[in-house]
């Protein structure tokens, strides 16, 4: 399980990264100066994994991050917006994330029908300010 990929999986991993760019692309993904849009994703997955190197996370870890990200229920406008949010020195070291349920917690969500993810949508305000 805790094995470095294997000959053809590096590859397959490329393409998931860029078929998962491409898709936030599409929702709003922008490339900066300096920084290109595959940049961001690959760095948000390693802060996701919890580590550094790219080439050290192995194939579980992978799949399970690919199988986080291709939830039925990912808002990809949301992670675009959130990606477009961070400040554009995004290569620090990767810091594990602390999901803020417990496992149980996000599967008694889960068969609620219940998202256990942070709404990530915009305020919208109905009404004109006064000038």
């Amino acid at each position: 399980m805790n094995q470095k990929l294997t000959e053809p999986e590096p590859n397959i991993v490329r393409e998931k990264l860029q078929t998962l760019t491409d898709d936030l692309m599409k929702a709003g993904l922008k490339n900066d100066k300096g920084i290109p849009a595959k940049k961001k994703v690959l760095v948000y997955a390693r802060k996701r994994i919890g580590i550094d190197d790219a080439f050290a996370i192995t194939a579980a870890q992978w799949g399970k991050f690919f199988k986080q990200v291709d939830g039925p229920r990912f808002d990809l406008v949301g992670l675009a917006r959130y990606f477009e949010s961070l400040p554009a020195a995004t290569a620090e070291p990767a810091q594990p994330v602390l999901p803020a349920f417990s496992a149980e917690d996000l599967q008694v969500l889960a068969d609620a029908g219940i998202s256990g993810r942070n709404d990530s949508r915009t305020p919208v305000r109905y009404w004109k300010e006064k000038a």
